[in-house]
This record gives C-alpha cells, structure tokens and sequence, in this order.
C-alpha cells in the first residue's frame, strides 16, 4: 500500500512539473493540443498485439480455470471511484500495447481505434479532417475501450444515445482468447456495453465520426424550474433531422444551481454547434493561465445576467469557443469535483483560496491528477466526505432527485439529456424503452450523511426506475443489485462466451462499498 502511494505521488509531481512547463504556452495564449501526441498501428501489428493478448488469456484458463482476470491498469489510471484494491489477488490481465489508431477513413466517415486510445488524442486525429465522434465523453484520458464498458455520455447524448450506439464494429476477446467482432456474437455485444470488462474484452472499435469544425457557438439559457428544460428537449428531439456537429443545438447540457443563495438558483442549459468561424465583435471564451474552471465560468454568467433578466428562457450569453476547449470544457477540475477534493487534501483548499496559486495550478487540476490524488487516501474516507455519483431516471423524474439532492446540500447538478433506442439497449443500459429520454444526473460534492446517502441514492433511483453510474461505488447487496439488472441472461452469457474467467459485476462494482460502509443494508 505505502509502494503504491509513493508511485502515486511520483506521478502527480511530474504531472505538476508537465503543467508548469506549460505556463509559458498558456501566457502567451497557444493553442495546447499541439503537443497531444498520436499515432498510427498497421493492421498487422494490432493483429500481432491482440493474439498476444488472446494466448495469455487462453494459458491462464487452461491452466488456472478459476481464476479471475481484471484489466492491468498503472496506478491513478481509469476513472473509477474505486481503487484498485479489488484487483488483489486476480490476474491482470496486460492490453498497454493497445493505444494507436489504425485508420481514419473520411470518405466513409469512421475510425478504427484500439481500446486504450484516449478522446483526447482521437479527437485531435480526426479534427484534422473536419470530423469528429458523435459523442465525446467530458474527460480527455477516458479511452475508447472505457467508454463502450462504461456506457459514456455528453452533450450529443440526446441526439446519440450513449457512446456504445454510436460504435459500429467492435472487435472482442472471450474468456477463453476467441478473437471475434461483435457482428458475430450479437447477444455478447449487447451486453458488453456497460459490463465494465466482466463479459468480455474490447480491444478494438470502428467508431463513427461526423462533420465538425475548429469551432462551436454556444449559447446560455435559463429556466426557474426542469419541466421548461425538459419540455425544450422533447421538442428539439421531435424536430431534429440533422446528424453532425455542425448548426444550431447540436448539443445539449445543463447545470442546475440548488444552493442555500436562491437568488441565482434554476438551470443554466447549455445549446450550440459548429460554426466555420467566430463572428467579428463578438465574444469568445479561450483558456488562459487565469481561466475559472468552467463550472466557475458559468456561474459567474448566471451571477450577471441574473441580475437583470427575470424571464425564462431567455438567452443570457452567447459566446464562441475553440471546439476541442469544449468537449473537454469539466476536465479542470473535474467538473467541481475539486471542491470536495480540497476537503481530503487540506493544500488544495489553500491553492483555491489564494487567487495567486490557482491561477498558477488551476492547469494542473485535470481530472486524471484529481483521481491520482484522490487515490491517495482511502476508499471509505473519500466515500465518508464527498459524493460522486451519476445515476439516470425517466425525465418526468427528475425533480424527484434534484429536491432529494438538494435535501443533501449538493449545490450543483449537472444534466444532460439521453436519447432511448427501445428494444435496441443494452443489458446494463441506463437508458428505458418506454421513454424517449433519460436524464442523467451527476451528482458530485460535499453532501450530508455519507456514506448512508449514497445508498439511500441508489434506492431512491431504482424506485424511480432508474439505474446508477456504475463507475462509482455501488453500496447494494448482491440480490439488491442483480433485481436491477437481468441476471439469469449475465450468467448466461459468461456461460456461452467463457466469461467467468472475468471479475463478476457485483465483485468489482459493489464489493469494497457493501463490506466496509455504515450504511443501513
């Protein structure tokens, strides 16, 4: 443990050192992403590289039939909540090789991709030919591979559905090393999305890409109550044709302000697209060395305009923003997650008091560092302090959670509207048949009663016919957890794909919470 600690704090250093060599970039107002680096595989070599990895996995079952195989990941990587203390004692599995982009086709508008690639550096490849995925996750280290087991989200959700949708070809590895892709095995590809690794690997995908340019105009709506926001989305869901980044409300989020000042309290919703290029005179909102964190930023627009604006749904900022400053726009400080960071690590609540020292830092706090340093106390402490929890409910229930949240002195949401495909979701879908939307709510900060919250939370969704983030720690028991899910068809499938080589889901999800929290079980 204390090994791991020191690793993890090597690995902050000299992510604190990389963000200071980068000051000079930033005072003089360049462009960052120049030193995002990328690169390119043959087809040969990832053929090379992923039978490597199906041998391992074909010796071990030989070999050892029950043991069981987790992802080897470096200390501080993923973004889980967890740590990787349930790792112990399995067999990690090595797919580090797998981080090069095999093919970006523009005619035919896709990227072949290996899992460990990042959005981050896909983006920067694709951009170059006026093409981006149809759904970037809000992270730049959230990799390919993590989105399609985590189901990931953004703006263009409500367009897209979650990432797995928008994935046309995804090459699999079973329990047992049988490489196929997923148009072979339809029911494992199913219920891979959102199985976080327990069914199968990914190690590859064919993701779609749509036009895009440099930069996106948005603009920043306010609504006193949800039922406006969700009324405004139904309808844009009703209209909408189009299928790329380019136009108006392409996309759609929202932070919803609940705290103790109500006079800047309700929903700032977040619509734009892209655009060729800014508008003369107008303004354009571009990192400096002394740029808020972005939920600063849009707090400090509701805070001005508020002020002087007393009706609904009236536009109180319109601005231009580089398009890849905005796909990651909550990478610093992770979304607000820093805030409850600070409590954990006294020195960071001095850096955001001292105006000074944050605007030095505030390029260090990206959210990769925030899990790094996160991880450096331990998983009940972080659990007993701040929440960090997304869960997603049919959009007639939202309020029921925002006043819930609020119950529990959460001062910000952040919402982002999720389109349903019916019948077509996976097994561990967040998103309903029998609605046309979900809304994802992310609930993150200082909250009271922790960590009974978090699994009063939980309940409280599943009531609502709704399903928690499983990146985050799950405090359900075991018959609790699987009443949410179909369980017969899971074991079936670990059963026809070899999967039980893998963690089981409720092992790697709920485990560490359920047999160490004070909660009421």
């Amino acid at each position: 443990m204390i090994y791991e600690k020191l690793k993890l704090l090597v690995l902050i250093l000299v992510e604190l050192l990389i963000s200071l060599a980068n000051l000079p970039f930033l005072i003089l107002n360049l462009n960052q992403t120049m030193f995002v680096s990328f690169k390119f595989k043959s087809r040969q070599q990832h053929k090379l590289d992923i039978l490597k990895i199906a041998a391992t996995l074909r010796a071990i079952a030989s070999r050892e039939p029950l043991v069981q195989v987790v992802i080897c990941r470096k200390t501080g990587e993923g973004h889980s909540s967890r740590s990787s203390v349930y790792k112990k004692g399995k067999y990690q599995i090595d797919i580090s090789l797998l981080t090069s982009i095999l093919e970006i086709n523009q005619s035919d508008q896709y990227a072949d991709v290996e899992a460990l690639v990042t959005f981050e550096q896909l983006c920067k490849a694709t951009l170059q030919y006026g093409l981006l995925p149809t759904v970037v996750p809000e992270f730049k280290s959230i990799t390919i591979g993590g989105a399609i087991q985590g189901i990931a989200i953004e703006s263009t959700s409500w367009k897209y559905g979650t990432f797995d949708k928008t994935v046309i070809e995804a090459t699999l590895i079973t329990g047992h090393g049988t490489i196929l892709s997923s148009s072979e095995a339809p029911d494992l590809w199913k219920a891979v999305p959102g199985s976080n690794g327990t069914l199968a690997l990914v190690v590859a995908a064919r993701v779609r890409l749509v036009q895009a340019t440099n930069w996106i105009h948005l603009r920043y709506v306010f609504y006193s109550d949800i039922s406006k926001f969700l009324n405004i989305i139904d309808e844009k869901m009703t209209s909408k044709k189009d299928t790329n980044w380019i136009g108006d409300n392409q996309v759609i989020d929202a932070i919803q302000f609940c705290g103790k000042d109500q006079s800047i309290n309700g929903i700032v919703a977040m619509y734009g697209g892209c655009v060729s290029h800014p508008i003369p005179d107008t303004k354009v909102y571009k990192e400096t060395m002394f740029s808020p964190f972005f939920y600063q930023h849009v707090k400090s627009i509701l805070t001005e305009k508020k002020m002087i604006i007393d009706d609904d749904t009236l536009i109180l900022h319109e601005e231009y923003i580089p398009i890849l400053e905005y796909l990651f726009r909550y990478d610093r400080g992770g979304f607000w997650i820093i805030e409850a960071s600070a409590t954990l690590i006294p020195s960071l609540l001095l850096i955001l008091d001292t105006s000074f020292l944050l605007a030095l830092l505030n390029h260090f706090f990206k959210t990769s560092t925030l899990y790094k340093i996160a991880m450096l106390v331990s998983d009940q402490k972080r659990e007993s302090i701040g929440m960090l929890q997304d869960v997603d409910v049919p959009s007639d229930r939202t309020q029921e959670v925002i006043n819930w949240a609020m119950s529990k002195d959460l001062n910000k949401l952040w919402l982002c509207p999720v389109r349903s495909f019916g019948s077509n979701e996976s097994l561990f879908s967040v998103v309903q048949s029998k609605t046309r939307f979900v809304m994802n709510i992310g609930l993150y900060g200082l909250a009271k009663n922790l960590p009974q919250s978090n699994l009063d939370l939980q309940r409280l969704v599943a009531k609502l016919q709704g399903k928690p983030g499983l990146y985050a720690h799950i405090y359900a028991s075991r018959d609790e957890f699987w009443s949410w899910y179909n369980y017969e068809e899971y074991v079936r499938l670990r059963n026809k794909w070899d999967g039980y080589i893998f963690m089981d889901l409720w092992d790697k999800v709920a485990s560490i919470a359920f047999s160490e929290s004070s909660t009421d079980k």
